[in-house]
């Protein structure tokens, strides 16, 4: 059905979702023509239509086209206006109201109780052990950094991320769905709309929880338009479920500073790290792409010798850095910079000649833009 969805991107038609709604462990809507799954075993799922409207806002606005909901909760419906201003400014999309047919008032439910988008990278690591308020329920989704039908790989993350829980004393929720596969969705990159999946799933996970954390990719001083953002977060929330955007007080290299200082967050960060989006596996990282590579520099600058076990290290890391694909951003030369002065003298030029390639790159394409 792929092309009926092509079709309807063409013609600029709204975006409806059929059925509105859902509740269930298993649940399945019709996007654009196509499928769209959502399952959860162990904790079941309420999905009003705001939470679908969350996933597509960004994919919609981005090709022009603006969304049809049934109803929406009445708090997420009047921050419209101011969140699709700031995404116009950030990234140029004309604001389209959303078409609603009844306003839900707020609700006055509450659970107290936290969730976290636990990916078992750095960052989530990093707020699973200190964020403030502290997390009950640890939240991995199968289908974002790793793809829906890689099954095996899913099932080891989910083990590790139940692991982690149980040693903390949290609960853990493990969800699955195929939304990056969606048409629509694709047209608009991960960068822009991992933030609202995230809410996506939080929103569907709300009988459990009132507050859902999504943790920082960057620091507050580096801040730039991201779909993960401490402006951009909160606006996914509503009356029943707080969204917040924490750990960029921190730098990536104080997150793991902190975590090799505590015993327990030491010991389960060399179980249980996964960073890597390009090859992993049901073994973890790849340990050759930019983030596992970043992860190896941070490592070695804070604490030569102490590799996770989840991070292959059989290759030379000047090697790899010479290898790696240039950075497009300053945020990540900065952070990069960061680690310069490292005791091992061939790692420490090959990084320096990789940013000054990556910092030539940056300032090439900026004279070429119009």
């Amino acid at each position: 059905m792929k092309w009926l969805s092509r079709l309807a991107n063409r013609m600029g038609g709204d975006v409806h979702f059929q059925p509105a709604g859902g509740r269930g462990h298993h649940l399945s809507w019709t996007v654009d023509f196509q499928s769209l799954r959502l399952r959860c075993d162990s904790h079941a799922l309420m999905v009003h239509p705001e939470a679908l409207g969350t996933a597509f806002l960004i994919p919609s606005l981005s090709q022009g086209r603006k969304l049809a909901l049934e109803s929406a909760d009445q708090t997420w419906h009047e921050r419209q206006e101011r969140l699709q201003s700031l995404l116009a400014g950030w990234w140029g999309y004309a604001p389209r109201p959303v078409q609603v047919g009844a306003v839900r008032p707020p609700s006055a439910r509450t659970v107290d109780r936290v969730g976290l988008a636990f990916s078992l990278g750095v960052d989530s690591m990093y707020s699973c052990f200190f964020a403030e308020p502290r997390p009950n329920l640890l939240i991995l989704v199968g289908g974002f950094d790793v793809r829906h039908d890689q099954h095996a790989t899913i099932d080891a993350m989910a083990a590790s991320a139940r692991a982690v829980a149980a040693e903390l004393g949290m609960d853990c929720a493990v969800a699955r769905t195929n939304l990056r596969d969606n048409h629509l969705f694709r047209r608009q990159s991960w960068e822009r709309t991992y933030g609202s999946a995230v809410a996506f799933v939080g929103l569907a996970l709300a009988e459990h929880i009132d507050t859902l954390l999504i943790s920082a990719g960057q620091h507050r001083d580096d801040l730039m338009p991201h779909g993960a953002h401490p402006e951009l977060d909160p606006m996914w929330g509503t009356s029943y479920l707080k969204i917040r955007h924490v750990g960029h007080e921190a730098t990536r290299l104080e997150k793991m500073q902190r975590i090799l200082a505590d015993p327990t967050s030491r010991e389960l960060f060399r179980k249980h790290l996964r960073v890597c989006y390009v090859n992993p596996d049901p073994k973890g990282n790849c340990g050759r792409c930019l983030k596992c590579v970043g992860v190896k520099l941070g490592l070695l600058k804070l604490e030569a010798g102490f590799c996770p076990d989840t991070m292959p290290n059989d290759r030379p890391l000047h090697e790899l850095i010479d290898q790696m694909q240039l950075l497009t951003d300053p945020a990540s030369i900065a952070y990069r910079r960061e680690l310069l002065g490292l005791a091992d003298a061939r790692v420490d030029q090959a990084l320096r000649r990789y940013l000054e390639r990556s910092q030539a790159a940056i300032e090439a394409r900026a004279r070429q833009a119009p």
